[in-house]
């Protein structure tokens, strides 16, 4: 390896033989004056992705430096098989001053993306993250009609980053804080992204630049399409991760968690009460009533829509049985 590095960009790759071209070669072709390294962890994939990196790897020694992985290193976090240990090994080994974020189905579209973020965060060293917009770009990065990121202020707080998560991962730049190991409450979440986001955030300031620098791709083989396309699965994840952090006093306010976890409650359970998910809704409201210890109207409401839903099909199912007897004895 070269000189110590500025930038550690850390790229994060599972079976992204169609992508990972495009996004290392986005990398590559950076304009810098500084030395960047690339950490590109190889989630042992079954596709070809793997001889990919390997590949880049012997073209550019000097720069790249991948990490591949065997399936035993895969960490399960509630029933889902994750690229948890993946992305955290990534992180303990960068070495640059400033780190950053990129999926291996993602990619950058502006050439002087690092120099920006570099600039900012060395003039402002009061600040520990910074990111920017993104577009969105389907599997043949065919521009989509969205932005990733809406409307935002400049400047965000502490509070502003534990209420959601703004920031795309393909966007950010951060202050290395050198990690030895990170909190075990971070191996229990389901997102990896938007928690080390919240630590930065408790080290410094944010900025939003409102120019787009970079591309989000969308698919059906996305990590987060199930966020996507199912709204309570992403509720309940955001659930999660203020239960951890609540649990482990990351913020000396609790009332600020018990609202964001209720209120996110209520949305899911609405939601899949619309879709007719009386199982899950029930089950989430039991969940609602242990983590919050509340059984209050909307709870009880909530018990009787689930009740006349139930009581709606059991009736819907006779009347269908009623039906096929009919027609057989007709015939």
């Amino acid at each position: 390896m070269s000189a110590t590095p500025k930038v550690s960009v850390c790229i994060t790759a599972y079976n992204h033989e169609a992508y990972i071209r495009e996004a290392i070669d986005s990398v590559l072709a950076q304009k810098v004056n500084f030395p960047i390294e690339i950490l590109i962890g190889e989630d042992c994939s079954t596709d070809g992705t793997r001889a990919i990196v390997q590949q880049y790897e012997r073209n550019h020694p000097d720069l790249i430096r991948a990490f591949y992985h065997s399936g035993k290193d895969k960490t399960i976090i509630d029933g889902r098989v994750t690229g948890r240990k993946n992305f955290v090994n990534n992180l303990l080994h960068a070495r640059g001053d400033y780190i950053a974020l990129l999926d291996g189905d993602d990619f950058w579209i502006n050439e002087n993306k690092l120099a920006t973020q570099v600039e900012f965060l060395d003039s402002n060293p009061s600040y520990s993250l910074c990111f920017h917009n993104a577009i969105h770009v389907n599997e043949n990065s065919v521009f989509l009609d969205a932005l990733a990121v809406p409307a935002l202020s400049s400047e965000l707080t502490f509070l502003d980053i534990l209420k959601t998560n703004p920031v795309p991962t393909m966007s950010c730049l951060f202050s290395n804080p050198y990690f030895k190991e990170l909190p075990t409450w971070f191996y229990q979440t389901d997102m990896g992204d938007w928690p080390l986001h919240i630590m930065s955030a408790a080290r410094g300031k944010m900025r939003y630049m409102p120019v787009v620098m970079a591309a989000y791709r969308i698919h059906d083989r996305g990590i987060w399409q199930s966020f996507r396309d199912d709204e309570a699965t992403a509720l309940l994840s955001q659930i999660k991760v203020w239960q951890l952090l609540r649990e482990n006093k990351i913020l000396d306010d609790d009332k600020y968690f018990c609202r964001r976890i209720d209120m996110n409650y209520r949305r899911a359970i609405r939601g899949l009460l619309l879709k007719n998910a009386t199982y899950e809704a029930s089950s989430e409201l039991r969940n609602r009533r242990s983590v919050m210890g509340v059984y209050d109207g909307f709870h009880i409401k909530q018990v009787i829509k689930i009740a006349a839903v139930k009581v709606w099909r059991s009736r819907y199912v006779r009347r269908c049985k009623l039906m096929t007897q009919a027609l057989k004895a007709r015939i």
